[in-house]
């Protein structure tokens, strides 16, 4: 029953764009959101805003070394953040696939014991 809903899934989504846009933008959203206040800020303005580096620490009373550091911070967690989301979305689809398309029982406890481990090494980052 799983197998057939599995299919029928792929077959809907077959000529459908496989990027979304939307979730993506969910994502670096939530991403911007964890920021800290200031890192927060200083983000928003640079790429919200347009500003310079000089505009955005002339007008924080901050130094213009301050703004890349604040910015750094900003793209790492945002990049791990959409790194992250790619693992588990890789992880999921591929278990998906091990357990759907392959018969022997072997290899579907296989599955679920790589599942296992990617989940709780990426848990552990």
């Amino acid at each position: 029953m799983l197998e057939n809903w599995f299919n029928q899934q792929l077959e809907e989504r077959k000529y459908k764009d496989c990027f979304d846009i939307d979730a993506l933008t969910k994502v670096v959203n939530r991403a911007i959101e964890q920021l800290p206040e200031r890192c927060r800020e200083i983000f928003s303005l640079s790429r919200k805003e347009g500003l310079s580096y000089r505009q955005i620490a002339e007008r924080l009373g901050i130094s213009v070394k301050t703004v890349e550091t604040q910015i750094s911070i900003a793209l790492k967690r945002i990049r791990d953040l959409i790194f992250f989301c790619i693992c588990i979305f890789v992880a999921v689809y591929s278990i998906k696939y091990l357990f759907f398309t392959i018969e022997c029982q072997m290899n579907r406890f296989f599955a679920f014991f790589v599942f296992s481990c990617v989940c709780y090494c990426l848990c552990g980052m």
